[in-house]
């Protein structure tokens, strides 16, 4: 496996508490709904440590698995966003329809962000 994939994998299992389950593996989280899948992130060096350690900026998605739109799916992300702002502290969420797949609809998700320096 590459560094980058076992960044994810270990960001992953950090989010697997409390009954949340997490993966870096989009078609296990489609499967595996609610979940949040955790995408690869943004390394900027430029706003890193002057060591060279780059800024990490990770994309977190909750995802539902009731339909987008609808209230039962609000509280289930509302849930699945509570979590990751315990577990890591989020700096920005946005409500979204994310697509795991081309062929596969639009699911009720969020959008969220956290920055560390790894």
């Amino acid at each position: 496996m590459s560094a980058l994939i076992d960044r994810m994998a270990a960001k992953a299992a950090q989010l697997t508490t409390g009954g949340v389950s997490a993966s870096h593996d989009p078609a296990w989280a489609h499967k595996n709904r609610p979940c949040i899948l955790v995408t690869p992130p943004v390394l900027d060096y430029a706003r890193g440590t002057l060591d060279g350690t780059p800024e990490v900026t990770w994309r977190l998605i909750a995802l539902a698995n009731l339909a987008p739109g609808t209230l039962d799916a609000v509280e289930q992300l509302d849930a699945l966003v509570e979590h990751l702002d315990t577990v890591v502290g989020i700096t920005f969420s946005e409500p979204a329809r994310y697509s795991i797949a081309a062929k596969e609809a639009p699911i009720a998700a969020y959008i969220c962000q956290t920055t560390e320096y790894a």
